[in-house]
Parts: C-alpha cells; sequence; structure tokens
C-alpha cells in the first residue's frame, strides 16, 4: 500500500470515528459507536486506496 492509499484509509478512519461517536451518543454508548465506526471507515477508505491502486495499474 503506498502513502496515498495510507492516508485514505486514516481519514476513513478519522471520519468512520467521528461518525460513530455521533450515532453512539445517540443510542446510548458512545464508545461502541466509536469502534464500529472507526472500523467501519477504516475499511472502506482501505477498499477505496485498493481500488485507485488497482485502477491506476490497470490504466
Amino acid at each position: 500500500m503506498d502513502e496515498k492509499a495510507a492516508r485514505i484509509a486514516f481519514l476513513g478512519l478519522a471520519i468512520g470515528g467521528a461518525l460513530g461517536l455521533i450515532v453512539g451518543a445517540a443510542s446510548g454508548n458512545a464508545l461502541v459507536g466509536l469502534g464500529v465506526g472507526a472500523l467501519a471507515g477504516v475499511f472502506i477508505g482501505w477498499f477505496v486506496g485498493a481500488a485507485r491502486q488497482r485502477g491506476r495499474r490497470d490504466g
């Protein structure tokens, strides 16, 4: 994974964590929301970064 893809994954972590914290606070358990949101954000960020790398390599 190159530096750009790692930055995208970290950005996904930050955004997912923030959104998870908001959803978790609304549901009554902010820590679980933070954890689930951060994991989801990393997954989405990693997927976008990998797709960018593959697109650059294929095209």
